[in-house]
This record gives structure tokens, sequence and C-alpha cells, in this order.
């Protein structure tokens, strides 16, 4: 607010700085609509008020306002006083030193109101999509400035003789009507005045500020050209010094052997006689002549190099001199908006706070009072005058730097050609990324780049001899790219009214040599920089595989036959797809109208290319009709949303990556075109079509130079990653990097699923899609700095496929074409049944050949209506989708079958292959009954305890000292906890078999450090997690919980604590070092018969032999959701509803949030179809690694029950309740009770107790109970002793465990247990 003493009186005035149109009905007004001036007392600014216009909807509409901020108009000032002060007949309504507010109503009628209204739409601000003005310069704020001021100081005074007239009597009624009419008449001319001082206004800007950015641009142009001429001239001088050195030494010697070879003789006085002096005179001119000829020659070489290969004088100085502006001017953007705009946020709180404390102006200069300067006057007090700069933002700095590099950027690129063509169509194409001035500015070079004469296209087409073939030919080309050009023309066979319309592709003469000296370059780029960060070499082996396709490109022999395996591939996609875009969510369009949600029919086309009419350098295919895919006028001609052409689009070039032999490479607008209709005309004659030609739209594929042809093992890789990142699936995706051949320093799921899933990340208009990037750049940015040398890059980089390089390339530029169409698409979801149709195409997902019959075809049922049940039940429950597939064996105590089912299929991506009685299906949890079982063998024999700690003899090295280490103090980060961890230590010592059976030990939530699925697949290599490492202080693991005192449910460390005492105990006898899987063949194996064996019992994992390995599907959804908030995160973002654990102080509560705490960089242990992975597919994990066949699981309880394997004495100690699990969370354990229709005793009553190993399940009765184990998701073994009954049931879908226990509760009911 600018304020000055009033000359009348000692009184302060204000001046109008925002004009505020409101539409109004006053008391006082005569007509329809009124301008209203308010004055909010002697210090408010007065508003003047209108309809407001909507900026959503560009409509007017009554209730709302625009504001116009202008600079202070001091020349006004004296007249606005008087004005305020005083009108012309001597009435001064307004009392100085009085604060109420004024009310002044102005009538005018409807076309003066709307010309009103319509001119301040056009002042209005832009809304950033080109939808009114831009925000106005400082020269045009004071151009305006001074026209708003004529037109405030109007209003007020027609105002002021307004309001003054509202207070006579009724007899001057009349007079004040006049007065509104001369009012209205003013106003309307004013407006009108006003709207054409605005056109010459906006005008005027516009050209200053195009000649500031042109000027700006060109200025560096000559600056790049000056500094590349000069340090040419550098090198050149340095070159030619060097030259001329060599060609004198060269000339002397020279003269030197001619000399030689001259006859010479010596007078008396040693000087040699007037035949070499005969000799030089002779021949002096011929020396001359050659040394300067030969200096000539060698000094021209590369002019004459450059001009002939390049066209271009030393075009490699002028390349680096482009990057050394372009690096300079960013580098000097962030200089300038640390400085000032750092500065000035920083001075604008410091005003702020010396404002706000009257005390702070006594304590000194602040140290940015420099900048505090240009904001305050000679007393002090904050201006309201403008200045350059007013108002700057960070962004609007680098949207200024941004429109004038990419103006130089794009005339560069116009004099280097070559491979910064192409470079600059793939920045053009990222609108989801880049922002939108080069965007804008790059994109003319996608076809529009700089055309080689007709006079040099004749040549080569002469050359090709191919010119008697065409009927006409376009001299002007109808596109023209990085490569060559295209030009339209007839083939002159064909009938007399339909001549084949055709293009002929004509290559750069240049084109070739050009792009050879980029890579060059490139590569020198890429070498200093793997010698300078090792961890970067990979770099070098992308531009070794970019050289590669591009010099692929350049031959149009290898385009032809791309174009044939493409046509074959589009073929197969029309004869396999429905063509049909996915469902749409209703959108409203940029015209304000809905779209319909409906799929739309596509269709795809590939030129046709005439192979005898092509060769290396030109190429004739078939003209194809289609604008290219950016054009939203185009689009709107096909009568579809942007959402469905982009769905469309995805749905091609997924068929291409995922399902086919070959996909285009460079997938930028200037590449697709779409027309309305789908009819597509073939080679003969014969028309396609969906539904109707005029229905739907047709995507054109076009530019097949730079297409990547993928073995078959590498596009699985893709599929698999791609289905991975779809699903959540961790260890399908690791499969993919082995498939691909990409090989890691380190294995850190989460964050490669983040990565792989942020690269096909779902597309989304410029803006979104763009803060996303920038977020995530922030994330990694901040990841990397926390990062070690040598850990940055996570890849190795000679084992980093160059495949990925166009994998990446293709995906990308598919996501700057939705982000330049603007919509709102979920990418993986259309990506998602391509990949898995493509994975089907893989050995490794069907059907092992030459499989024997299933043997539950020839097996003998003793309990016909048992089976029935249990049939009746499977397909109840497979009807329902509540199981993918399920096994249920019975077997009784003389080992017949009384019931063996099978239904359902393998699982996941073996969906499509029925389930197998044989089959071994992954247990879970039912593989710690064998590894309970093999503990109570070695206690039997005599090799270890159940009651001697575990450290003192059979394993040492879990708590190898008496005292804990000091290093482990030393590595603690909180020096208060040191009493915890010696107590912690000393719970350890005495940790022994019994606390580990019983889940008593403590260590129920502990993992092994930087646990991973290769690493999980080891047995030996977790349990060594437990132990002390004295180089890895940090990663020991102490219980949370004095052993014997809670027991809760060690869902995974069971098995590795287990598998750490047998190893040991056995170890220590034998005297070397067997494995697990070892130990259990030696001692437990021989006990097992062979009809167990083959009937599928692999407790160390695996399959082998006829057993098939069914997968595992996933109905939990913990992992889905931790990854997400992981992924929110990085990308700045926030996801409700994503505690897992809850926020009460209940045990149960705190117990869960240990749960996943422990689990945090390891949240791929909830997933559970990791164990479909190829790594644990035969991993041996003794707590959860186990798979089985129903069968093989019931005879195993079966034999264990009649005493094979155990003593009856062994085996009732060990089945004995040793606690009750009320105590652990019981979601780890699966089904937990098996209460029948025919028990009439409570079901708490009956649900599974622990034992050593074993879950026992009371029953009512003298020794009436189960001993067994479950698995999460229904799995289960049991044994029930009264009635010496053994049952499996398997099922590879996890859940909740309810399906297992409703099988088990028909099995018990009806054998009345």
């Amino acid at each position: 607010m600018l304020r000055r003493k009033n000359r009348g009186g000692g009184n302060s005035m204000s001046l109008p700085e925002t004009l505020d149109l409101n539409h109004s009905q006053s008391n006082h007004s005569v007509g329809k609509n009124s301008i209203s001036i308010h004055d909010n007392g002697k210090n408010q600014n007065p508003v003047l008020s209108s309809p407001k216009k909507d900026k959503n909807k560009g409509k007017t509409t009554k209730g709302k306002s625009f504001k116009f901020q202008r600079a202070s108009m001091i020349a006004k000032q004296e007249d606005l006083q008087k004005q305020q002060h005083g009108n012309g007949n001597g009435m001064d309504h307004r009392d100085p030193d009085n604060d109420s507010n004024v009310d002044v109503d102005v009538d005018m009628d409807d076309a003066t109101m709307k010309k009103m209204q319509e001119m301040m739409a056009k002042f209005g601000p832009g809304d950033g999509n080109g939808n009114g003005m831009k925000p106005p310069s400082f020269l045009a704020k004071k151009i305006m400035a001074k026209k708003m001021g004529k037109y405030a100081v109007m209003m007020r005074e027609n105002g002021t003789n307004t309001a003054s007239a509202t207070k006579l009597s009724g007899e001057n009624q009349n007079a004040n009507a006049n007065a509104n009419a001369v009012l209205t008449m003013k106003v309307q001319a004013q407006v009108e005045q006003l709207t054409s001082d605005k056109e010459a206004l906006l005008s005027r800007c516009r050209k200053l500020e195009s000649q500031n950015i042109i000027a700006a641009a060109q200025t560096l142009d000559i600056i790049s050209i000056a500094i590349g001429i000069g340090v040419c001239a550098i090198v050149y001088y340095v070159y030619a010094r060097l030259a001329l050195l060599f060609c004198n030494y060269f000339v002397e010697s020279m003269y030197m052997y001619m000399y030689a070879s001259v006859d010479t003789d010596v007078n008396m006085d040693g000087n040699v006689d007037d035949s070499i002096m005969e000799y030089e005179h002779e021949h002096e001119m011929v020396h001359k002549v050659g040394i300067l000829l030969l200096k000539s020659i060698i000094i021209a070489i590369p002019y004459l190099h450059n001009k002939y290969n390049y066209n271009i004088t030393y075009r490699r100085f002028q390349v680096f001199s482009v990057a050394f502006i372009m690096i300079a001017r960013i580098k000097l953007t962030r200089w300038r908006v640390k400085k000032y705009i750092s500065s000035a946020k920083t001075d604008s709180d410091t005003d702020t706070e010396t404002d706000g404390n009257p005390e702070s102006s006594s304590q000194g200069p602040s140290n940015t009072s420099n900048l505090s300067a240009l904001r305050k006057g000679s007393s002090g007090a904050a201006s309201s005058s403008s200045y350059f700069g007013e108002g700057i933002t960070e962004d609007d700095i680098w949207e200024g730097v941004y429109e004038v590099n990419a103006r130089f950027l794009y005339s560069s690129i116009l004099r280097l050609r070559g491979l910064w063509t192409k470079s600059a169509q793939y920045l053009s194409s990222r609108a989801d990324f880049v922002p939108i001035a080069y965007v804008r500015e790059l994109s003319k070079l996608m076809d529009e780049a700089p055309s080689t004469t007709w006079k040099d296209v004749e040549v080569m087409l002469k050359r090709a001899g191919i010119m008697e073939n065409f009927v006409y030919i376009e001299k002007e080309p109808i596109a023209s790219a990085s490569i060559g050009q295209v030009h339209l023309a007839t083939l002159k066979n064909g009938t007399k009214d339909k001549k084949e319309k055709v293009v002929i592709k004509v290559q750069h003469p240049f084109a070739q040599t050009l792009l050879s000296d980029d890579f060059i370059s490139l590569r020198i780029i890429a070498r200093i920089t793997s010698i300078l960060e090792p961890e970067y070499k990979f770099i070098e082996k992308l531009m070794n595989e970019w050289a590669t396709e591009a010099r692929n490109e350049l031959d149009f022999n290898i385009e032809v036959k791309n174009l044939i395996t493409a046509r074959e591939s589009v073929k197969s996609m029309l004869e396999t797809c429905d063509m049909m875009t996915d469902a749409i969510d209703s959108s409203m369009e940029d015209d304000g109208e809905s779209r319909s949600c409906e799929p739309v029919p596509f269709s795809v086309e590939i030129p046709y290319p005439h192979k005898e009419l092509s060769s290396k350098q030109v190429m004739v295919m078939d003209f194809c009709e289609g604008k290219r895919i950016d054009d939203v006028e185009q689009i709107k001609k096909c009568n579809v949303p942007k959402e469905a052409v982009m769905n469309a689009v995805s749905q091609v070039f997924a068929h291409q990556m995922y399902a086919s032999d070959i996909f285009n490479g460079d997938p930028h607008p200037g590449n697709i075109f779409i027309r309305p209709g789908t009819a597509t005309e073939n080679r003969n004659g014969n028309v396609r079509s969906s539904k109707s030609d005029k229905t739907g739209f047709t995507i054109v594929v076009l530019d097949w130079g730079l297409a990547k042809r993928l073995p078959d093992l590498k596009r699985i890789g893709f599929c698999q990653m791609v289905f991975a990142a779809s699903t959540f699936d961790f260890g399908l995706m690791m499969d993919g990097f082995k498939s691909l051949g990409l090989e890691l320093k380190r294995e850190d799921v989460a964050e490669d699923m983040e990565g792989v899933r942020f690269l096909l990340r779902d597309m989304a208009p410029r803006e979104k899609a763009r803060k996303r990037v920038k977020a995530k750049m922030k994330t990694d940015i901040k990841r990397s700095k926390g990062k070690k040398k040598g850990e940055k890059v996570p890849m190795k980089s000679d084992k980093y496929p160059g495949e990925f390089f166009f994998f990446v390339r293709t995906n990308e530029l598919l996501h700057g074409l939705g982000s330049k169409l603007g919509v709102d698409m979920k990418y993986l979801d259309v990506l998602k049944p391509f990949a898995e149709k493509g994975l089907r195409r893989s050995n490794r997902y069907m059907m092992k050949p030459n499989l024997p019959p299933d043997p539950i075809l020839t097996e003998n049922i003793f309990d016909i209506t048992l089976q029935n049940k249990i049939v009746d039940i499977l397909e109840k429950l497979e009807s329902s989708n509540e199981i993918s597939g399920a096994q249920v064996c019975v077997i009784d105590g003389e080992g017949k079958t009384l019931a063996h089912s099978v239904k359902g299929h393998m699982g996941s991506l073996k969906k499509h292959i029925p389930l197998r009685s044989d089959a071994v299906i992954l247990g879970f949890s039912t593989t710690k009954g064998i590894a309970a079982t093999l503990a109570h063998r070695l206690v039997q024999e005599g090799y270890l305890s159940y009651d001697e700690p575990i450290c003192d003899r059979i394993w040492p090295n879990f708590c190898p000292t008496v005292d804990v280490p000091d290093t482990i103090l030393e590595a603690l980060e909180d020096s208060t906890q040191v009493d915890k961890v010696r107590q912690q230590w000393q719970w350890k010592r005495v940790i022994t078999l019994r606390h580990i059976l019983s889940h008593s030990a403590g260590l129920w939530s502990k993992l092994p450090a930087k646990l991973s699925i290769k690493s999980l697949a080891s047995c030996e290599s977790c349990v060594k997690g437990f132990e002390y490492n004295p180089d890895k202080p940090e990663d020991t693991l102490l219980p949370t919980s004095e052993p014997g005192s809670e027991n809760i449910y060690h869902y995974i460390s069971f098995g590795w604590l287990v598998a750490g005492c047998c190893v040991g105990a056995y170890n220590l006898r034998h005297g070397k070092q067997a494995t697990y899987s070892e130990v259990f063949g030696a001692v437990c194996s021989p006990l097992l018969s062979s009809d167990l064996k083959t009937a599928g019992f692999r407790p160390c994992g695996g399959g082998g032999g006829v057993h098939e390995i069914a997968f595992t599907d996933a109905n939990i959804d913990l992992s889905r959701m931790a990854q997400m908030r992981r992924e929110a995160e990085a990308l700045g973002e926030k996801l409700e509803g994503m505690n897992f654990h809850g926020d009460s102080d209940d045990p149960a509560t705190k117990k869960r949030k240990e749960l996943f705490d422990g689990l945090k960089g390891k949240e791929f242990m909830l997933d559970q179809r990791l164990w479909n992975s190829e790594d644990a597919l035969n991993a041996n994990v003794p707590a959860a690694g186990g798979r089985f066949s129903s069968k093989g699981l019931a005879l195993f309880y079966h034999e264990l029950g009649k005493g094979a394997i155990l003593s009856s004495e062994t085996l009732s100690y060990a089945t004995k309740i040793a606690f009750d699990q009320s105590g652990g969370l019981n979601e780890l354990i699966g089904q937990t009770d098996m209460t029948g229709t025919n028990n009439s005793v409570p079901e708490s009553q009956v649900s599974a107790k622990f034992g050593l190993g074993y879950q026992v399940i009371p029953l009512p009765g003298e020794n009436n109970h189960l001993f067994g184990h479950v698995g999460v998701g229904g799995s289960l073994g049991f044994h029930h002793v009264q009635s010496e009954t053994s049952i499996g049931i398997m099922l590879n879908m996890t859940g909740s465990g309810e399906n297992g226990k409703h099988i088990m509760k028909i099995i018990s009911d009806h054998l009345k247990w």
C-alpha cells in the first residue's frame, strides 16, 4: 500500500491497487446491472465490482470475482484526493476521519456489463493450459497501471456524484437517472478503449518477450560457434606447428639423402666444392614448390576430412561447445537460484520477524540488509512500488532458462544433425519428465529435421535404378528425420483407375558418417566415465549396444526384414486378441463433453515393404493414411477418448515385446499415426474390419529401423519382470533378472521391485507425472548419499544386458506419449495379460513331458462315503474360488487308504495345468513337524539332550563367551541399552533344545541380517546368521525375553535353530561338516518306507523324479500393502490405511509390531509366492520349505504313529502339552482347532497346544488327541492316536486356514473322533 500525506489535512489516504468485479444488486441501482465501489475505511482499497469468470470452465458466473494487480499510481494521487474530499459542487460526502464503509452503486445496461465482463476475462490470469493471459511482465504492469488508474479515477468521480445523488430528496431522482445514463455512456467508451489498449499491450509484450528469448538463444548460438571455432583454432594451430616441424624434419632428411648422392670433392681448406652449390641452384624452385605443397596438404587434411565426411567443418568441437554451454547455464542457474531466491526467502522471513517485534530494530543490521534495501524506503517502511524481479520464484527462473535453452538446443541440432537429432526426438517424447519448452521446440525434429535437396535425392534414386518404376514422385519430402526423409510417389503397376500410392524413404548423404562420429564421441565420454567411476562401466556397454542397433538402422535392407516380421506379429495379434480397448473410466474431455467408457474397437497397420525396389539406402513401402498420434484434432475425428487411444497403443507394444519376436524400439509420436475407422487393406486386396470400418480407429506404426529382436530367454525374462511388477511377486522378479542375465551386487528385492514398478508406473498428465519423477529422483539421490562407494549402482557393470536399454527406452517413450496426451492410465494393468501370455509359452510353466498316469486312477479306496464327502466339499470350495488346488488323503492304522481326492490346478502361472495326486505342494509350517522328528531321533540316539544349553557343546558359536563381547557394546547406537544387552546375552547362553522345540527361546521375531531370497534358500547360511560374528557384531541376534518365560510361535526361526542343533550334534560325533539335508538323509531317510518316498515327500525342498512341483497362490495382501507404502513414500505421497499393527497397547498388538519391525527391509517374506522362484523351489528351509503330497504327508504320520521312526516312549514324551499357544500370534500358526459337530465341549478346549515341536489337539476322552502340524493356508498333517488314523491335507492357496479346518472337521465327524 502506497501512502502519501494529504495536502488538505493531516490524514493519509490509500490508493486503489486492486480492481475486483462483482455482480451485485444495490438499493440505489436503477438498472439491472450495477458497478459498486466499496471503500472500507481510509486505509483500505476501493474495490470495483462486477460479475466474475469461472476459470475452470471459461464461463461467467454470478457471485464470484477476479482481481487485477497493478502498480501504484502516484501521478493520479492528487486527483483521487480531490474526488475523495469533494466534488465540483462543493459537496464532500466523505469524512476523512470516518472509518465507516461507503457503498457507491453505478447502474449499467446489459450490453455494457457484458463488454466489461469480456474485457476483464481477457485480462484474467492464465490457468497454465493456454487459457487466458500469462502473468504480465514488469513493463506490462506499468502500462496497465496507467490505463487502470484513469479508469479507477473516472469510476470514483462518477461514483461519488451518484452517492451524493442518492441522498437527495425525491424531487432529485430524475437528475440521478440522468447522471446514471451519462455514466453508462462513459463506462462503455472507457471499456472499448481499454480493450483496444489491452490488445496493443499484449502485442507489444509478445514482441518484446519473443525478442528477448530469441535474441538470447541467438547469442548463445553465436557464443557456441565462437567457442567451437576458438578451441578448434587452438587445436589446429598446435597441429599445424607439429605438421610444419615434421615437414622441416622430413625435408632436411631428404636434402641429406640427395646431397649424399651427389659427387663432391673437398678442397684443401675443407670446403665443399661448387657441385653442391650448383645442385641447389638447379633444384631450388622444385624444392620450394614441393615443400609448400606438402605443407598445404598436411594442413588441409583435417578440413577436407570434416567437409567430405560430415559436410560440417570441425563438427566435434561444436558438439562439445554446445554441451559446455548447456552445462554452464544450468550451473549458473542453480547458483542464481541459491543466491537470490534463497536469500530473498530468508530476507522475507527476517522482515516478518522485525515487523512483529518492535524491539528488533535496535538489535543491529541484518545479514540480508542488501536485499532488504530493495524493499524499503528511506523511512524503513515497506514499499508497495513494483521493482524488477518482484515476486519471482524458482520455477519462474527455471522456466525462463528452459525457454532460451530449448531454442538454442534446437538451432544447434539443426547444424549438428546425426545422433543429436535422434536424441532430441527422444527428449521431446518425454513429456512426463522433460520441461515443456524442450518438448515444444525439439518435437519439430521428429518429422521436420533438415532435409536433403531433391537434386541429391534424384542422384540416389538413379543410382538405385528404380526411377523408371514410378509414375510420379513429389520433390518435397512429406517428412524428414535423423536418418532419412520420405517422398510420396505413385507406382506404375496397378489399374488405370487405381494407382498404387507408396512412399520412398531415402537416406541422408552424410547420415552414416555423422552417426559414426557421434558414437565415437559418446564412447570416449563413456570410457572416461568408466575409468573415473568403475561403477558406471555399464554405460560403455549400453553405448555399444546402441551403436550396433544404430548401424542396423542405416541399412534399409534390415528394416525391410523387420517390417516383414512386424507384419507377422500384427497378424498373430489380430488372430489372438479381441482388438478392443479396455474399459475406460468416464471422464470429461477438453470440450466439456463426457466420453463413453465402453471398450472401443481398434486395428493395427504396418507398412508393406517392396523388397524388390529397396536397397541399403533407399526403401519403398506402402503409403499408410493417418496423422501423428499426438494430433488432438485427429483424435477428435476418431470420436474416442484419449485414454482409449493410449490404451490401444500400449496393447500394441505390449504384444510386440512380450508375445512376439520383435518390437519397435523408437515409439515417439512421429513414428505412430492414427486414423478413424478400423479397416486395413491387406496385400491381397481384402479388407479386415472390427464391427465396421467407420467405428473405432487404426494405429499405424512406422519406422522399423530401430527394432529389437529378443531371444526367447530374454523375452521370458521381460515377461517375468512385468508380471512380477503387476502382481508384487518378488520371487518371480528375481527370476526375471536371472533370465535376462542381470546380476546384482546385492539383493534388496523391495528396492528392486520399487525400481521396476516405477519404470512401469501409471501414466499421468505432464505436471503430475513430472512431479512424481522429480520426487523419485530426490529419493534416489538421498538414498545414494547413504551408500558406500561401489554400492550406488546395484548391478554388476559387466553383467548388464544390452537389451535392457531398449526395454527401458521403449517404456519411457510410451510414458512420455501418455503424458503428452494428458491421460491417466494404469499402465501395468494393460501389460499384465500380454506378459502372462508370453510366460505360457515357456517350458518352465508347462507340464513335464512323458509323465506316467496319475496313480490315484488305480488306487483302492476303502471308505466310499468319506471319499464322496471330501469330493463334495472340494468341489464346493473350487466353485467358490476358495481353493486353487487341493489334495486330501486319509490312511487308517493298517495303512489302507480310506479316502484320497484331488481337485483344482497347479497354481499361479501353472493354473492351466490340472493338479496331480503325486504333485508336491509347499507345506509351509507342516515342515516343522518333520524337523522336530529329526531332533527327537537324535536325542533318542544320544547325540544331544533336551535341557543342555546348546552353546556349551553342540553349537559353541551360537554364544561363544560368558560375557558379552565388547564389540557388541561398542556397536550400540544407544548407550543406555548396555545393561539390557548384557542381560539378553546371558539369556541366549541358557537356551536349550527344549526351549526351541516349545517355541519359548525368545527368538521368535529374529531373522538373519541382510536376508535375501538367495540366502533364504541355504539352510547353512541362515544358521550362521544366529551365530556371533566378530566382524559384524551389530548383526548379532539376541532373545527379546527370558527363555522358557513365554511361548511365542517361532514362525521361521524355529527351523534354523533346530537345524543348528542337529547339524552341530551330528558333526560333533562324526567329526565332519555335514549339511542339514545330509544329516536328515543319514538319520531319518533309512527309516522311511519306499511307498512314502514315491508318494511325494521332500522335507528339504525341491521336487525331482516324476513329482511335479505345484506353485503357491496367495491371497494375503500384506506384502503388497507394505510395498505400496514404500513406493508412495518414494514419490512424496502418502497412502492412508497402511497401519498393519494398530495403535493399541495390548500385548498382541505389541507382538505384531515387533513382528513387522523385524520384517522391515524384508517385506518379501510376507509374500508366500516367493517360494515359486527358481532359488526357492529347491530351498532347504526346515521351518517352512518342505514340499509334500497329501498322501506322502499322511504316510509319514502313519509311520511315525506306528513307531517306525521314533520309539513310543520318545513320541509320547514329545507329544505331551508343554505350552498353550494363547501367548502367540495365532495368524502365523494357521488352523488351530478341530471342533466337530459331534463335540459338545467349547472350541477353546480343543484348540491346538504346543508339545515339543508338534501341535497337539486334545479331544474329549482318554488317550484321545491328535499330534502333527499345520501350515499357513490350511495345509496340515496329523495323526489321531486313539484310532491310529493319519491325515494329510495340502492346499496351494494361502489364506486364513479355514478351508483346511473345514475339511478336517468333516473327517473328524465322519470318523467320530
